[in-house]
């Protein structure tokens, strides 16, 4: 399958943001779930999570996931069956990661490779239809309606405490995560820029790069960009049950991102030309195990590194750096091993 270099590169910004985003958690934050070790970290954590807006690197991988798949289709014709054997194998390695990172007290709790494979198997149908337009239209519906109950829980009372009702709508309590509402919407996002964007003979990137601009000025203008954020409940309902616009804003930078780093590479060869045989890309060949290996690796290795050094918040920063730089080197090997075998 060809290979598209704007994609590799905004893979490998969004492990590299995830890579030192969870490890920022891991360092600052009690038990991986809430409220900060250190007092004074409360700035750091606070601005990096929030203020930055960087959130919305991390966030656009499964805008990419769904560029990606439906390339894929597309140029490999996979059958029902061969999609359901990858989203299996997909979610197998993700319980199993949440397993040995977190211990097997959290071997089924929802996550992305979860959501992902999940939102393969559903979209899936609908692009094999005789008419794929007319599948198309009913995935945007249905991405309109994961989207509508952005940060909505309907019937919460009755079925919050169902493994289904947390993986469709979300979860309450916070310990499952990437729910089809309103995730979905931004997958569905990603097959859309895939179909209209990247297989088409010559692509309209201005149109596309106005429409995420008005996506994300939307979003800017409504103050709703920047991600609400619980330092006491980091990975809750206030992060992975956001609002409408800020959905919309993760989608409206992803379009101009997407778009514009596609057209720039086209206009400059030579940056083209430098980017291909640059290190940034073993990080996208390999971004599934990256993600795996430099989760368990990362969070045990933080453990250890807290749990054995007397740290207090001046040391703890040169610790974080330590280790970030440590997961990158073992990430970009990763990648590049993966990089040698695909070859």
């Amino acid at each position: 399958m060809k290979r598209y270099l704007s994609l590799d590169i905004l893979k490998a910004v969004g492990i590299i943001y995830l890579i030192i985003l969870h490890h920022t958690v891991w360092m600052f934050i009690q038990g991986d779930v809430g409220g900060l070790i250190f007092p004074e970290a409360h700035d750091l954590v606070y601005n990096f999570y929030r203020t930055s807006g960087l959130g919305v690197l991390g966030f656009q991988v499964p805008i990419l996931a769904g560029v990606t798949f439906y390339l894929m289709l597309h140029k490999k014709n996979m059958s029902w069956t061969s999609v359901v054997k990858r989203a299996a194998g997909l979610s197998i390695l993700g319980f199993l990661m949440n397993g040995l990172a977190w211990g097997w007290g959290s071997l089924w709790t929802w996550d992305v490779l979860q959501f992902i494979p999940l939102s393969m198997v559903i979209a899936y149908p609908f692009l094999r239809w005789r008419k794929e337009d007319l599948g198309c239209c009913i995935l945007l519906v249905l991405s309109i309606v994961a989207l509508v109950f952005a940060d909505q829980f309907p019937f919460g009372r009755q079925f919050a405490d169902y493994y289904f009702y947390k993986v469709i709508i979300g979860d309450l309590s916070g310990s499952n995560y990437w729910a089809l509402c309103p995730w979905f919407s931004i997958f569905v996002c990603g097959i859309f820029m895939g179909k209209f964007f990247f297989l088409h003979e010559r692509p309209k990137t201005a149109y596309w790069i106005l429409l995420g601009a008005v996506f994300l000025l939307s979003a800017v203008v409504s103050g709703k960009f920047l991600p609400n954020t619980n330092l006491d409940h980091i990975w809750g309902p206030f992060l992975f049950k956001p609002s409408i616009l800020y959905v919309v804003g993760i989608m409206g930078f992803s379009l101009i991102a997407v778009s514009g780093t596609h057209f720039l590479l086209q206009q400059y060869p030579v940056l083209n030309d430098k980017l291909q045989k640059s290190w940034l890309i073993y990080y996208s060949k390999g971004i599934l195990w990256i993600y795996i290996v430099s989760t368990i690796a990362g969070y045990h290795g933080t453990n250890i590194v807290r749990n054995y050094f007397a740290l207090d918040f001046s040391k703890s920063i040169y610790a974080l750096i330590i280790l970030i730089s440590l997961n990158l080197l073992l990430s970009y090997h990763i990648g590049k091993f993966v990089s040698r075998q695909k070859a």
